[in-house]
């Protein structure tokens, strides 16, 4: 599971002398590095200025948010949009490579120098919900539209 927080949402956790003992000497690590504050039973915390942030009436609303496995789904259709070209990707116009397609045009010059390459992917992300589900199909199905993640508020 990964927690995203903004800085000023985590400094609420730098004053609690356990995550202080958890995070001591802890800078020159891989995670601190790579973005990750600490790894705390299981949670990475990540450190972000894109947390959602909301002012209601004079008070700054912080959220945190808490995301578990499969709380977005990634779906790749780039190979299905190129199945049926088969020609092209026999004669090397199109290369599909971990999903993303590279297109090159035809040389459109007499000296056949000049062409075109570009790179393409077809996808998209979801986040599944539980809604239309029940117990039978699906044995932690409830009726919360969505799940996967926790939002943790504070001022």
């Amino acid at each position: 599971m990964i927690c995203y927080a903004d800085p000023q949402h985590l400094t609420g956790l730098y004053a609690d002398a356990t995550f202080q003992s958890f995070f001591r000497g802890g800078n020159g690590t891989a995670e601190w590095r790579n973005g990750v504050i600490s790894n705390l039973l299981g949670v990475e915390i990540v450190a972000t200025n894109m947390s959602p942030v909301q002012s209601l009436g004079g008070l700054t609303v912080r959220r945190a948010i808490v995301v578990a496995n499969g709380a977005l789904i990634e779906s790749t259709l780039t190979g299905t949009a190129y199945a049926n070209h088969e020609e092209l990707v026999k004669n090397g116009m199109v290369s599909v490579v971990d999903d993303v397609a590279m297109v090159t045009r035809a040389p459109i010059d007499q000296l056949q120098q000049v062409i075109t390459q570009s790179w393409n992917y077809i996808g998209g992300f979801v986040v599944p919900t539980d809604k239309n589900t029940n117990a039978s199909v699906l044995p932690t199905a409830s009726n919360a539209a969505y799940k996967r993640a926790v939002v943790i508020e504070s001022l």
